[in-house]
């Protein structure tokens, strides 16, 4: 997709040794293991906005899909490991949220990268403050905001709003 390609093109830019100036140098390095937490909503495209980034860059993903979806993320672990993925670095994880809370708090988990709600990612937010080491990344409850300039054909900006809020 070109998610992904993106990604792995231009994305992976923001993270490539960067020198700084003479004796100055940034690199980047894997956190590690990283727990993705996915929504019910495009339940491949969303979360591989987390997993495709984050294997890229070395780490190791559990991913624990939503209990609404658990047949996308079995067929698309499934394509992962047919197109060659090493076993161990992407591990799927079915359950509820409690499960998902239970990766979040787990001591050998390095991050969390969430898409869903803000009342969820609140949740894991105050589970999580007591391991300040841990990075994490929450995509709440996006509405879309759509801007219309002065000159727009208000027709079509109408019709392709209603349109995007529905797919």
């Amino acid at each position: 997709s070109a998610k992904v390609d993106v990604t792995l093109s231009e994305g992976l830019r923001l993270v490539a040794p960067l020198e700084a100036g003479p004796g100055a140098r940034a690199t980047f390095h894997p956190r590690g293991v990283l727990a993705v937490l996915g929504p019910f909503n495009f339940p491949a495209h969303l979360p591989n906005g987390h997993i495709v980034p984050a294997l890229a860059t070395g780490n190791t993903v559990l991913w624990k899909p939503s209990e609404l979806a658990p047949a996308v993320a079995s067929w698309l672990g499934e394509a992962w490991h047919e197109a060659g993925l090493p076993d161990g670095v992407l591990g799927i994880v079915h359950g509820a949220a409690d499960t998902g809370r239970a990766l979040a708090v787990h001591p050998d988990v390095d991050g969390v990268l969430f898409t869903g709600s803000s009342v969820a990612g609140e949740a894991i937010t105050e589970a999580t403050l007591h391991q300040p080491g841990k990075l994490l990344a929450l995509e709440l409850g996006g509405k879309n905001g759509v801007l219309v300039l002065e000159d727009a054909d208000l027709a079509l900006a109408v019709a392709e709003t209603a349109v995007s809020g529905c797919t």
